[in-house]
């Protein structure tokens, strides 16, 4: 029981420690460049204007001869959420959405790596991952791949569990 108590605490500090380092000063700190000045000028106009506004097709990946790859606009409406519910047309509001999915990050793997590992080595590996450097200073960057650590332990982790359920019905 005490080594429970001990072990979520310690759990909690991590998280605590971590959303800590995530959001303080996150607007004063936030990272913007070209792109994110794009993506902010079409939300501005969607916030301002309704999300009819809202571009049919994501920014221009790359080059296809002589046309564009365009990435999916998916992003452009999960960043319009928050800036819709706060109202806001600066820049910090378009960036919440990669803060939150940062956070949110943190839990997800620790229950995808005790599908592995032991608790110990899981909470290490989240502690790394929760108070690394690199990791929070993409967490005040508004950008496309900053989702994809989520969204991928989230498949990962959902693919594992159906697996496994499929493998209990097949031998009942």
């Amino acid at each position: 029981m005490r080594h429970d108590k001990l072990f979520w605490g310690i759990f909690a500090v991590i998280m605590l420690s971590a959303i800590f380092l995530r959001t303080w000063q996150h607007s004063e700190w936030l990272f913007f460049k070209w792109d994110q000045g794009r993506d902010a000028t079409l939300l501005v106009e969607a916030v301002k204007n309704g999300p009819s506004e809202l571009p049919l097709l994501g920014p221009r990946a790359t080059k296809v001869g002589q046309d564009y790859l365009h990435l999916g606009p998916a992003y452009y409406y999960f960043q319009y959420l928050p800036a819709a519910l706060l109202n806001s047309t600066d820049p910090a509001a378009f960036a919440y959405f990669d803060l939150i999915m940062s956070i949110l990050t943190i839990p997800l793997l620790f229950i995808f790596c005790r599908l592995y590992f032991s608790p110990r080595h899981s909470l290490i590996i989240t502690s790394l991952y929760g108070l690394s450097f690199l990791v929070i200073q993409y967490s005040r960057f508004a950008w496309n791949p900053n989702s994809v650590p989520f969204l991928v332990l989230l498949t990962f982790y959902g693919m594992l569990r159906f697996a496994q359920s499929k493998k209990l019905n097949d031998r009942l």
